[in-house]
């Protein structure tokens, strides 16, 4: 039973979980079936003892019924009983955490009752919850659709030979939960085109564009305007004012939202740097760098208080890149509290070893990434990229060699990287160690000879594919001719 959904769901709650979860069971208003009691109580016991082989079905019935035969599909009835009651709990947890959510139920309740006095109290609180409400997202327009429609129905009901505004505010507010929903939408589409092949259906999108070349005012919104600017930069990126326009935007109202989502907008960003880079366009380092400096500086991504082991290594990757070394070793040391504790001294000793590499202290480089104990394996590799690096820099070829060699193996046994990637290292390994025995060659060969198979390597490395690196080693290869 150990496969069972209920089970597996359970093995996922932390003690107060199960605790909760069995007090609602144990509750009449949600459970009157007391037949599950002995069972769950089996269960939970065992769970929290973290007992395996206990948990095999006729393990389970003859502990908890051992006054009957064994009966398998009595069990399973069991087992299911327990698991819709398991779903209805994790339904209740969430609508616990959704205030504004049961405030609007409660509305619509009342309405329904027509329970006028009691209604238009509501009504005034939830205007109210509206109005304060910070960092509103697509959800927010949504729900105020929700709380404008009960109360069109209830003047409707009235029968008022009046202007109410309810009619209005229904429609504005659900033309702008969906125009913001489409534009993420469409968003995304845009950005998975470009990573995957795949078509997608872009029904209304080119009457929406066509919709707010016009003035209106949906188009003020801060998050329908954000959303519409992330669109243009996607669809023509050739013009870069697109993202210009976008980041100020951005910096003009990224305390508007939500942290996640002002997070999913700033990737966008990101992801356009990356994109331009990749094109030869070194110029978006610094643009790069700069997003990730807003970012922190009003600590978007820091949610709750927690940086992404990717994002520091990324920060320090782009500010090395742009010879920003001191800000780099400050951003290192300042926001080593802030990583997830559990991974900490590792990922601030990988970044702090590639500080050393970037700053060319290839000594304290190699000392810190032999501390580093890898729990990621992309991370792992990268580490063993810088060390291959400095073996070629410092030219321990004899240990190069040998570490290239060890590197090809553990790569071909690792099937957890993905093979696209594992080719890219695999050509970088192999052109590296071609690259330095090129270096070599150079103080016994013909110079004639030599400068041949140096523009036969430098014409095989500009066309491999894939391969990471790959300025890296024709910068390295151009050296040797200066």
């Amino acid at each position: 039973m150990n496969n069972s959904k209920l089970i597996k769901v359970l093995r996922s709650f932390s003690q107060k979980e199960l605790q909760n979860w069995e007090a609602y069971v144990h509750s009449p208003f949600f459970n009157t079936n007391k037949k599950v009691y002995p069972l769950l109580s089996y269960l939970l016991k065992k769970i929290l003892l973290n007992e395996n082989s206990a948990l095999e079905k006729k393990e389970i019935f003859k502990k908890v019924y051992p006054s009957r035969s064994y009966h398998e599909n009595y069990l399973r009835k069991q087992f299911s009983i327990l698991f819709q009651l398991l779903k209805g709990y994790l339904a209740q947890v969430h609508w616990q955490n959704l205030e504004l959510e049961k405030e609007l139920s409660l509305f619509q309740s009342l309405e329904k009752r027509e329970l006028d006095s009691l209604y238009q109290i509501q009504e005034q609180s939830l205007l109210k919850d509206f109005k304060n409400r910070n960092r509103p997202d697509a959800n927010h327009f949504y729900l105020q659709f929700q709380m404008q429609k009960t109360a069109d129905s209830y003047f409707s009901k009235k029968q008022k030979r009046q202007f109410d505004a309810a009619l209005q505010e229904k429609i504005n507010n659900l033309d702008a939960f969906y125009l913001i929903e489409k534009l993420k939408g469409s968003c995304e589409m845009l950005n998975r085109k470009k990573i995957v092949e795949g078509n997608y259906d872009w029904n209304l999108v080119n009457e929406i564009m066509e919709f707010f070349k016009k003035k209106n005012p949906l188009s003020k919104i801060p998050m329908v305007q954000i959303y519409l600017q992330i669109f243009k930069t996607l669809q023509d990126e050739k013009n870069e004012t697109h993202f210009e326009t976008l980041t100020s935007l951005l910096e003009k109202y990224q305390n508007d939202f939500p942290q996640e989502e002002a997070v999913a907008m700033y990737r966008y960003a990101q992801n356009f740097c990356i994109r331009k880079i990749n094109q030869g366009k070194s110029d978006y380092f610094r643009k790069l760098f700069e997003l990730f400096q807003t970012q922190l500086a009003s600590e978007i991504n820091l949610p709750n208080g927690i940086i992404s082991a990717d994002d520091y290594k990324n920060i320090v990757t782009v500010g090395l890149r742009i010879k920003e070394a001191n800000w780099v070793k400050d951003f290192i040391f300042k926001y080593k509290e802030a990583l997830s504790p559990s991974m900490r001294e590792n990922v601030f000793n990988y970044n702090l070893a590639s500080f050393y590499f970037g700053t060319q202290d290839y000594d304290a480089a190699i000392q810190l990434l032999s501390t580093v104990q890898y729990t990621d394996v992309y991370y792992e590799i990268s580490g063993k990229i810088i060390l291959a690096k400095i073996y070629f820099i410092i030219a321990e070829t004899n240990s190069l060699y040998y570490f290239i060699d060890a590197f090809k193996l553990n790569l071909k046994r690792n099937k957890k990287v993905a093979a696209q990637y594992r080719t890219s290292i695999n050509n970088f390994l192999i052109q590296l160690k071609k690259v330095t025995r090129l270096r070599e060659e150079k103080n016994y060969s013909d110079k004639n000879t030599w400068s041949k198979k140096h523009q036969l390597l430098m014409q095989r490395i500009e066309i491999v594919s894939p391969i990471i690196e790959r300025n890296w080693l024709l910068k390295n290869l151009n050296s040797m001719v200066q």
